[in-house]
């Protein structure tokens, strides 16, 4: 049986994926659910929490990516767009 931890990693993966662009939440829930997989994982050993731990990964490093080059182009007082 799949556990609601999986299912809840895997939610949260697809929700970083509209909230990579808006670091710190996108940094907290990939967290978040991230810890979720993990825990769903070791107690089902399901694909759902596979996929939930590879969604939350990705996004989180996107969200950390973003969240830099949004500092460094602010501290270079140098944007994207004008």
């Amino acid at each position: 049986m799949i556990s609601k931890q999986s299912t809840i990693s895997l939610v949260l993966g697809f929700i970083g994926i509209l909230t990579w662009f808006f670091a710190p939440l996108g940094i907290l829930l990939s967290i978040v659910g991230l810890a979720f997989g993990i825990r769903g994982y070791k107690e089902d050993l399901s694909k759902r929490a596979k996929a939930g731990i590879v969604l939350n990964v990705i996004f989180l490093v996107a969200s950390i990516v973003w969240l830099t080059v949004v500092v460094v182009m602010r501290v270079r007082n140098q944007w994207f767009f004008y």
